[in-house]
């Protein structure tokens, strides 16, 4: 950005007839004038209206307005009139237009205007002025740091319960800012919530949908011992958060007694999170030396790999047995779908005799079904037939296409010219086949992928179209650093020129000074 931009961009950016001055007094066009820079079109690409962005935003994104506003070297107060935190104090106007004005003001470049708009914020309590208040508690200023305090503590008595509440969210935001003081903090904005009156709204925040404020809530309410109306430590073990199920799992542990923290650690092994049923089984371990055989068979089936890992050491650590064989029984014994724990288990331990075991799923509809199957067949050095490899190269699930890529691109998987003949030639093969075969030949080595291609002989049109798709998607990947002894590049050489006459001159042209580049 050059100067003569610059200063143009400093400049008071006001549309004709807006200015402002003492004289006249327009709150709507000055709160326009602050964040008509910052306002977010709505779904018919219209600005929001500017009365209503503050009142609807989230309390959380309270900070990054203010952030904002103070970003701009000033520029959104540029045109404020000198008089104008008097102007918005003294007055006639909505109670919510006030709000967002003085929210707007207390984020001002200069200090002074600062402090002079906290200390007419008790007057007007709500919900953007308490915000305002807690934002301007990390203000870098210690003057304005100090007057920040006093308001929001004077807020905190004088605002609604349910707008102390709605605030709460940035008051979490607060903590993480270094020049706020802890020890204020503490004392006035989490008394308040932790006092004997805010008990029900201590309560309504556990359900809150904010995790930062329910883990806060949970976390405080347990460690202050606090008397509600739920048992904290059975409902924060059972919350999808995982940090809150693990504070209330790494309490039970050092403040309760074993037969508390057994029956909470049987509701963590059934916890949605991964790592709190790990971490609940791993403290059932730890308190009782005979972990129940049944519990180890069913993590064994548990989806995540972390849990099923844990739960097999124990089961050969405690009980002397692997966990293989009862993978294995498992999926022998399920019969109309398989069990994905078990599946899973097999697939990632799987030895020469699973390969038969897992074929038998290999057709299942699930794509993650046939993705386990053909990862524990490659890793068991198991083949597939030319039909097993079409239906998987047909079918559209993801995972599997990606499994089938790795297990090519890899070895595991050959794909040469007798597969690639029998794929392509199937009265099955589909337009999908065709694609995700392109796909797979880039798996491939850029040479073998040269030699594939050419010894492709198309017997119909439809396969005559393919090949020149083929030979374009090799040009176009073709400007590539690839060694090439002498005696393969003079192989490719006489190759292509044996199909000279099924391919343009500039595409016959192109791959031959690609083979012959040194």
């Amino acid at each position: 950005m050059n100067w003569k931009r610059f200063f143009k961009f400093l400049d008071p950016q006001v549309p004709k007839g807006e200015h402002l001055d003492t004289g006249n007094f327009l709150p709507g066009v000055l709160l326009d004038q602050a964040l008509r820079f910052m306002l977010p079109a709505d779904a018919q690409g219209d600005r929001v209206q500017v009365l209503a962005f503050l009142e609807d935003l989230p309390a959380e994104r309270l900070f990054d307005i203010d952030e904002r506003l103070r970003s701009y070297y000033g520029t959104p107060f540029r045109n404020w009139p000198s008089t104008a935190v008097a102007d918005i104090t003294s007055s006639n106007m909505t109670s919510s237009l006030r709000q967002s004005l003085l929210f707007v003001a207390a984020s001002h470049s200069n200090g002074r205007v600062r402090q002079e708009v906290l200390e007419s914020l008790p007057k007007y309590s709500g919900r953007l002025t308490l915000a305002a208040a807690l934002i301007r508690c990390a203000d870098w200023v210690p003057e304005v740091r100090k007057a920040a305090q006093w308001v929001a503590s004077q807020l905190l008595d004088r605002c609604t319960d349910s707008d102390v509440v709605a605030v709460w969210p940035l008051a979490i935001r607060l903590q993480s800012r270094g020049r706020v003081a802890k020890d204020w903090f503490s004392e006035h904005i989490e008394g308040w919530m932790l006092r004997q009156d805010s008990l029900p709204w201590l309560l309504s925040l556990l359900h809150s949908p904010n995790t930062s404020v329910r883990a806060w809530a949970y976390e405080k309410s347990i460690e202050g011992n606090v008397s509600l109306s739920i048992d904290l430590l059975d409902s924060a073990i059972r919350d999808p958060n995982p940090r809150i199920a693990f504070h209330a799992l790494r309490y039970s542990l050092h403040r309760c007694d074993e037969a508390r923290t057994k029956a909470l650690a049987n509701f963590g092994v059934e916890a949605p999170h991964p790592v709190v049923r790990r971490e609940s089984l791993r403290a059932l371990a730890t308190l009782d030396s005979d972990v129940p055989r049944e519990l180890l068979h069913r993590m064994l089936c548990d989806p995540s790999a972390g849990v099923r890992s844990f739960a097999a050491f124990l089961l050969r650590e405690r009980c002397g047995e692997q966990a293989i064989d009862y993978w294995r029984s498992v999926i022998d014994g399920d019969i109309e779908r398989p069990t994905l724990g078990a599946l899973a288990g097999v697939a990632d331990n799987a030895q020469a005799e699973d390969v038969v075991r897992l074929k038998r799923w290999l057709a299942y509809p699930k794509g993650i079904v046939r993705m386990l199957c053909l990862n524990g067949i490659t890793k068991a050095g198991g083949t597939l037939s030319d039909e097993e490899f079409l239906r998987l190269v047909t079918s559209k699930g993801l995972r599997v296409q990606r499994a089938i890529a790795i297990a090519v691109r890899q070895g595991a998987l050959p794909l040469d010219k007798r597969r690639l003949l029998a794929t392509v030639t199937s009265d099955a093969a589909t337009s999908t086949t065709h694609d995700h075969l392109r796909g797979l030949l880039r798996e491939l080595n850029h040479w073998d992928r040269l030699s594939l291609i050419l010894d492709f002989h198309p017997s119909k049109e439809s396969e005559l179209l393919w090949f020149v798709t083929l030979l374009g998607d090799w040009v176009v990947d073709s400007n590539r650093y690839a060694p090439l002894g002498s005696s393969t590049r003079t192989r490719l050489l006489d190759l292509l020129q044996s199909r000279r006459a099924e391919m343009d001159s500039q595409t016959f042209q192109a791959i031959q000074e690609s083979i012959s580049r040194l």
